[in-house]
């Protein structure tokens, strides 16, 4: 899933598409750089989380979904729906 610019400014990734029945997942940070900083240290800290999450989001999204397809296949009371 693409790291994208939420509305407002918000750093997000949302999961569009699909067969899901229109889940959608939203996943906000947000970040505050105390004390006086130079901008173009405080732009180069933003690409850097910007592209550490991105790098981490592949698997946090694939731990997430075996959870939850863990999770549901131990519940007899969804595997009779």
């Amino acid at each position: 899933m693409p790291l994208t610019r939420m509305p407002g400014g918000k750093l997000g990734v949302q999961a569009k598409g699909g067969s899901g029945g229109g889940v959608s997942n939203v996943i906000s940070n947000t970040f505050h750089v105390g004390g006086s900083i130079d901008e173009k240290i405080k732009t180069e800290m933003v690409y850097e989380i910007e592209a550490r999450i991105a790098a981490a989001t592949p698997g946090i999204t694939k731990t997430a979904v075996a959870r939850v397809r863990r999770e549901n296949t131990d519940n007899p009371a969804y595997l009779k729906r």
